[in-house]
């Protein structure tokens, strides 16, 4: 499968997981540089270094191929993973917890065996609380799922879940790659950074189809769900807000629609509603550089265009009026407007007027 078609199919599926499990699912390729970058900016240290152990110290190559794997850290913390065809990598999904938890596995002798003195259980506690819990069952309903989208097969119903367990102390990197660790890392920064580049991008052309090849914007979990899928979305107001100052968009135009969603998420009470609104935002911004984007014009048309809308109610509004607006020569301004625009201004203006009264008897 074409490297494009089998991202683009991964991160549609990976948005379907998300949205009902509330759970990471990221692509990990053969040299072990995950395509998705797993935030861990409130995850306990002793905890993180377990999930970089796990990425980059070779334990994936332990899972044997298409089989579904369930691989436990020596925080009792779980990821699955499953080998893709075609040395396409590895689907990686987590973190999570078992529904059947080992005997005599407290979460003190779990630090103690670690090395993390019991000063810091809370931190620890508060952190696996806001894990989901993922029954076996489930697991092989989603790897299944996720193999028949990319290739159209079923997996072997047979196949068991494979136990991998990490051993408690942290296990010495893949020899293969011990060299590259820093650099699988760093990778990973950049894919995401080239990700939110890619999805800031097509938002600047008014491009929608941002939403099936970029998918989420994935947060770290925070223990109340409806709190961080609100930071979640504050976050992608202010990248959608940034998208759209590229294409020129008049910054009148930017602050209504920032403030106007602004309010709507912090006033949502339901992450299902936030959900939602996750769609209809990204489909706003859109619209609005489609109506409003004026990237493609030099400053003095940029600066007449927006002088026109904002002045249409105005008597007063024509050439001169622009001229005098913009400060520049009347005759000059009607051949540049008519070189870019492709219309002469008082067209321009009647049209825009037309324009205006539909929408308000629309209303």
């Amino acid at each position: 499968m074409e490297s494009q078609e089998l991202h683009t199919r991964f991160h549609q599926f990976c948005n379907l997981v998300h949205l009902f499990l509330d759970i990471n699912l990221i692509l990990v390729n053969r040299k072990l540089i995950p395509e998705d970058y797993l935030d861990q900016t409130l995850t306990p240290e002793g905890i993180s270094r377990s999930y970089e152990a796990m990425l980059f110290g070779g334990i994936l190559f332990q899972c044997p191929h298409r089989t579904v794997c369930q691989i436990t850290t020596p925080f009792a913390i779980c990821f699955c993973a499953m080998e893709l065809k075609d040395k396409d990598g590895f689907a990686v999904l987590g973190p999570y917890l078992p529904d059947i938890v080992r005997e005599n596995e407290t979460l003190d002798r779990i630090l103690v065996e670690n090395g993390i003195s019991l000063v810091h259980k809370e931190e620890y506690q508060a952190y696996l609380e806001q894990l989901p819990v993922i029954n076996k069952a489930k697991l092989m309903a989603i790897m299944g799922g996720l193999a028949s989208h990319l290739y159209g097969e079923e997996l072997d119903p047979t196949v068991l879940l494979h136990e991998v367990s990490m051993a408690k102390a942290d296990p010495a990197p893949c020899p293969v790659f011990e060299e590259d660790a820093l650099q699988a890392q760093a990778d990973a920064l950049q894919t995401r950074y080239d990700k939110e580049q890619a999805f800031m991008d097509a938002i600047a052309r008014g491009d929608e189809s941002a939403l099936d090849t970029v998918g989420w914007i994935a947060l770290n979990r925070l223990p109340n769900r409806l709190r961080n899928q609100k930071n979640l979305m504050i976050v992608l107001n202010t990248l959608l807000r940034k998208s759209v100052e590229r294409a020129k968009v008049h910054p009148y135009y930017i602050d209504a629609i920032s403030g106007k969603w602004a309010v709507l998420i912090e006033n949502a009470g339901s992450v299902a509603q936030l959900d939602d609104y996750y769609y209809a935002i990204v489909r706003d911004y859109c619209a609005l550089v489609r109506k409003h984007a004026l990237k493609n014009y030099t400053p003095n048309i940029r600066a007449a265009i927006n002088c026109i809308h904002f002045n249409l109610d105005n008597p007063k509004l024509s050439l001169a009026f622009l001229a005098e607006t913009v400060g520049i020569n009347a005759t000059y301004l009607s051949h540049q407007f008519n070189r870019e625009v492709g219309s002469s201004v008082p067209n321009y203006i009647a049209g825009m007027r037309i324009q205006r009264a539909k929408e308000l008897l629309a209303r």
